[in-house]
């Protein structure tokens, strides 16, 4: 793993931190701690280990958990307070407390494997989808526990993956400001409004239009939200003006 940090110069310096076993990296958190020195990044490999490293010092700190099974991808709350995990083949979400790396609890809703899970910027939503379609947003506001049930969810929101795990990965992406929730559906990208969860914008794909053509798999948002960058199964990237909807580069 290599850490790539600018120094006031402008210069590119790198660290390293080999404590995976020469086992791939599938994914990254890097905490939003304020405070530098608190700051930690989390990696899952496909041995099924996540690890957590002094960020960006890239220190091995600990081993939070191994599972059966490899580590899909990582994430951490707004408040840095819990760390979701998405383990291949499994259809909960698991929930880790950040600071006692405990396993706190596991969300089940999908009937599927979970693909990717995003937590929206203000901490109240936790979205997933799932490889068979299916979408769901929780609402954690007041904590998370065993058994709790979505605010809202969609059994065939979201078009079937064709793709492997590796090549389709369902990303969301919200928006800064937390005012929208993108969402890749094949080739194109429906945009959704928090609360009543209706589509407000559609960012269509296809052979007529200058968007995508295959699936769209990755979903990442400017910091100010005026752009969206997607990435489709093909290795095509688009970045999309949000405000007209239409795409300004690829």
């Amino acid at each position: 793993m290599r850490a790539f940090v600018l120094n006031a110069q402008g210069a590119e310096s790198n660290l390293i931190a080999d404590e995976h076993d020469y086992r791939s990296i599938r994914s990254l958190a890097i905490s939003p701690a304020a405070a530098e020195y608190t700051a930690q990044l989390v990696t899952g490999c496909d041995a099924g280990a996540i690890r957590t490293f002094s960020f960006p010092e890239l220190q091995f700190k600990s081993i939070v958990h191994r599972f059966d099974a490899p580590v899909r991808q990582l994430a951490y709350s707004p408040d840095g307070k819990l760390v979701g995990a998405v383990v291949e083949d499994s259809s909960d979400i698991q929930l880790f407390d950040a600071t006692t790396e405990e396993l706190k609890c596991k969300l089940a809703k999908h009937t599927h494997h979970v693909r990717s899970i995003a937590f929206d910027p203000s901490g109240k939503y936790l979205a997933s989808t799932g490889g068979d379609g299916a979408m769901a947003v929780w609402d954690i506001s007041n904590g998370v526990s065993t058994g709790l049930q979505p605010t809202w969810s969609s059994a065939k929101l979201l078009k079937d993956a064709k793709g492997t795990p590796e090549q389709h990965l369902h990303r969301l992406a919200w928006r800064p400001d937390g005012s929208h929730l993108a969402v890749p559906l094949g080739p194109n990208i429906t945009v959704l409004a928090p609360g009543k969860w209706n589509d407000v914008m559609s960012l269509r794909g296809g052979k007529t239009t200058d968007g995508h053509q295959a699936d769209v798999s990755v979903l990442a948002y400017s910091p100010s939200g005026r752009y969206l960058a997607s990435g489709d199964i093909s290795g095509r990237v688009v970045v999309w003006d949000c405000d007209s909807g239409r795409p300004i580069d690829s």
